[in-house]
């Protein structure tokens, strides 16, 4: 568990696979690192990137500055034909994802190998 007051800083890694952009993601997505997020997936699409798996297998917390920041995504990304998915994400953050209606906005699969798949 985390210590009280312990700031927990996002990495985020991309690595291509095929024609899909995977961002892998650790750590908390908060207000203080949200527009990083926002950064390195404007970036991907800047560059071209129209399918992205973003992978939260080692996302322990998402606050609503990181929603906004994926709603942003998945609104840029269907003005060029993209998609964005995510994969491996736990219960707790499923759970904030189906309270704010999120996943209903992009696919969410439960494993990288799965994502990659529904894209082909």
């Amino acid at each position: 568990e985390l210590k009280k007051g312990r700031r927990v800083k996002m990495n985020i890694k991309v690595e291509q696979i095929n024609d899909v952009q995977v961002a892998i993601l650790e750590g908390e997505i908060n207000v203080n690192n949200a527009m990083e997020l926002s950064g390195a997936l404007n970036k991907i699409i800047k560059a071209g990137g129209k399918q992205i798996l973003v992978d939260f297998e080692k996302v322990i917390f998402i606050d609503s500055s990181g929603l906004a920041v994926l709603i942003d995504a998945v609104s840029c990304l269907q003005d060029i034909g993209g998609q964005l998915r995510l994969c491996n994400v736990n219960r707790k953050i499923k759970g904030i994802f189906e309270l704010t209606k999120m996943h209903k906005l992009m696919d969410i699969c439960d494993s990288r190998d799965i994502g990659l798949k529904e894209f082909a």
